[in-house]
């Protein structure tokens, strides 16, 4: 199988432009594997080597075939360029397919200044994969940190809608039915007509009311105590004062709002979220101040998993950001800032909760 190299990108300065290997074309040793990917864009930043830039010659790339998640064999011999302005190298003729890919900076002298490596997964046409990130060859007197690749899995957790409010009776409307005489006739010991007022919410027959049914109680005392053909305290007792009728009719007031949003049936703004609800995520790394990585996610019922596998250091950590969004692209989730850290084996799991609530 062969492997066309950019020309513009090719190693040797001093004549004519054409990739490190010798061997001549190839047929693929796969007949029925088609080419599908003539032009891959992969882009090697240098900016780590900070002032040792400079030195940085030739850049060396390997593709591996990656099979049941190892690394298989070399697809080819490895391509070398010359260090480029653009930090952009461009390959043709790959496979499409999960690859891996490992590229190593070197000086003049052929001394190893970077090296670094992901995977990705090539598909037909015009692609350009996320930046290789490289890690600067420790000198000896350096602690080397050990770059791996970056498997991440995010995986989503809808909660469960938050239970309506329940009702509760303000400390004025139990002032209020103290001052009125209430509680004499509608005690727990007496209960006239069943009816006990002692605690909210209120029962009949010693059992408590429904939410309706608390509605309906409220406001028939407070009608009640207005009326002047069965008064409620009835006659013999003090009227209630005006003032305490107001408040227990607006204490009704209160448990109908409370009543009628609840039994309300949800919009489509308002709707609970579901697996279906969620249609994509985008996650993105922060490397330093200027410097970031899109990972692409791929949805698998509430699990997103990485499409391209940079490779990070070790024991250090990152700063993300992370954005979930719906069938309309509307976002349900924005995270702006959270941070893991790279486990020595580079799989690193997220967890992230998301109210069932739009908006939540």
């Amino acid at each position: 199988m062969l492997f066309a190299v950019g020309a513009a990108s090719c190693l040797d300065s001093s004549g004519p432009s054409t990739p490190t290997p010798a061997a001549g074309p190839q047929a693929p040793s796969n007949p029925s594997i088609a080419l599908t990917s003539p032009e891959v864009q992969l882009p090697i930043p240098l900016a780590l080597l900070g002032d040792g830039q400079s030195a940085a010659q030739k850049v060396q790339i390997n593709i591996f075939k990656v099979e049941g998640g190892l690394r298989g064999e070399a697809l080819k011999e490895p391509f070398e360029f010359g260090v480029n302005a653009e930090s952009l190298y461009t390959l043709s003729g790959l496979e499409a397919g999960p690859l891996e890919i490992s590229a190593t900076v070197t000086d003049a002298s052929g001394q190893t200044l970077a090296e670094g490596a992901m995977r990705a997964n090539i598909v037909a046409g015009l692609q350009t994969l996320p930046e290789l990130i490289l890690r600067r060859q420790p000198a000896p007197s350096e602690t080397e940190a050990r770059p791996v690749l970056l498997d991440l899995t995010l995986n989503l957790t809808i909660k469960g809608p938050p239970a309506p409010p329940e009702p509760t009776e303000p400390a004025v409307v139990r002032a209020a039915l103290k001052a009125s005489s209430c509680l004499g006739c509608h005690s727990q010991r007496s209960a006239r007509g069943g009816l006990v007022l002692e605690k909210f919410p209120y029962q009949t027959q010693n059992t408590a009311l429904s939410a309706g049914g608390q509605v309906a109680i409220v406001r028939e005392m407070a009608a009640r105590m207005s009326s002047t053909d069965a008064p409620m305290p009835p006659t013999g007792f003090p009227a209630t004062k005006p003032e305490n009728i107001k408040i227990i009719e607006a204490f009704a007031e209160s448990l109908t709002a409370t009543a009628e949003a609840s039994a309300r049936p949800a919009t489509e703004a308002s709707a609970p979220l579901d697996e279906k609800s969620i249609a994509a995520a985008s996650l993105e790394i922060k490397l330093g101040a200027a410097s970031r990585i899109v990972l692409p996610l791929q949805k698998d019922g509430l699990t997103f998993r990485a499409d391209a596998t940079p490779g990070l250091i070790a024991g250090q950590s990152y700063h993300y950001s992370l954005r979930v969004y719906d069938p309309q692209n509307l976002v349900l989730l924005d995270l702006p800032d959270a941070v893991f850290t790279v486990p020595a084996d580079g799989k690193v799991n997220l967890l992230q909760d998301m109210n069932a609530s739009r908006g939540g």
